[in-house]
């Protein structure tokens, strides 16, 4: 496999240049960069640069759905430093979000996006039900194994 990726890498700095190139390898390295859940429902679009610098840009991020709009604009910051960190330098400033279709439509052209699989919303089952209820009632301290229990009645 990473033979595979480093062909893949050799390729695309040749063809690919500048803004692109940096827009392909951010695509390619995002699972690295934000983790196997961010990058499921997420995808990089593109960086834009004010300028010739490669510095500061604004990178334009595809979220599959809204509902992960606000959280994710509350972990920018979070975001920025994990993306400006891999590559060692501020190359980003700003995170624009997008948000609405189907990431995955766009994933499927990509050449990483056989490791992109759908988020998966698990289904409370009577196990689940069992389980959590046995775990909360082995809890000492009865103010917080009620408010355990009380919270699992609503989430199961």
């Amino acid at each position: 496999m990473k033979a595979i990726e480093s062909l893949v890498r050799k390729i695309t700095d040749q063809a690919i240049k500048g803004d692109a190139r940096l827009t392909v390898q951010l695509t390619l390295d995002w699972p690295k960069i934000v983790g196997p859940h961010l990058s499921t429902i997420t995808h990089p679009e593109k960086i834009i640069f004010a300028q010739r610098v490669h510095e500061n840009g604004r990178l334009h991020l595809h979220i599959i759905h809204s509902v992960y709009a606000f959280e994710l604009s509350m972990q920018q910051d979070i975001l920025i430093k994990r993306i400006n960190g891999f590559f060692g330098k501020n190359l980003v400033a700003k995170i624009l979000f997008k948000h609405g279709g189907n990431v995955f439509n766009v994933l499927k052209e990509l050449p990483h996006s056989s490791t992109v699989s759908s988020t998966v919303i698990p289904v409370a089952t009577p196990r689940t039900h069992r389980e959590v209820f046995e775990a909360a009632n082995h809890v000492k301290d009865p103010d917080l194994r009620e408010a355990l229990l009380s919270i699992a009645k609503h989430l199961c």
